[in-house]
């Protein structure tokens, strides 16, 4: 009988995660964000990693609304999540993770073309 063990799970997990951030980090850099082209790759991909587990911790459970968490983090603010409105915001407990997410990029276009 095969077992895999919990440690050898967390490094597929790890791997998988990994490769959706440079899939996350290739896709900004081809055709949204040209201030991503002026950090390394290294440096976007640590900062993702910490970004994930924020996401991670605010229920953000979709691939779809983790790369847009990401994306907004390199297009909007590095750390936006931090600061007081949107922490609170994202803080609340009578939406998930997602729709948290839809909501606030949601907003943040409809304020965009309004510009």
């Amino acid at each position: 009988m095969l077992k895999i063990r919990e440690q050898q799970i967390e490094i597929f997990e790890q791997n998988a995660r990994n490769e959706f951030h440079k899939d996350v980090y290739e896709r900004l850099r081809t055709f949204h964000c040209d201030q991503i082209k002026l950090l390394s790759e290294m440096d976007v991909l640590q900062k993702m990693s910490v970004w994930h587990k924020r996401g991670l911790s605010l229920n953000i459970k979709s691939e779809r609304m983790m790369s847009r968490f990401l994306a907004l983090h390199l297009t909007v603010l590095p750390d936006f999540d931090q600061k007081d409105i949107v922490y609170k915001f994202l803080s609340r407990s009578d939406l998930s993770g997602d729709q948290k997410i839809t909501a606030l990029y949601t907003q943040l276009r409809k304020d965009v073309r309004r510009s």
